[in-house]
């Protein structure tokens, strides 16, 4: 028992450091894809907000006008 316990632990030992680095990679790698996907988004809703602003005045304009 005392060898198994000694083996087992040297085997969980060297085992986790690649999952760790492959749980590491996947982080990195998920949070530049949300970073991304965070930029565009706050783009996109910036685009949005300046075109509805620069419509709405127009046709508030356009229906006070006529």
């Amino acid at each position: 028992k005392g060898s198994n316990g000694v083996s087992e632990p040297g085997v969980l030992k060297h085992s986790p450091p690649l999952e760790s680095r492959s749980h590491l990679t996947t982080l990195v790698v998920a949070g530049h894809i949300i970073g991304v996907h965070c930029l565009e988004w706050l783009l996109a809703a910036l685009t949005i907000l300046l075109l509805v602003g620069a419509v709405n005045p127009r046709s508030v304009n356009s229906t006070s006008q006529a």
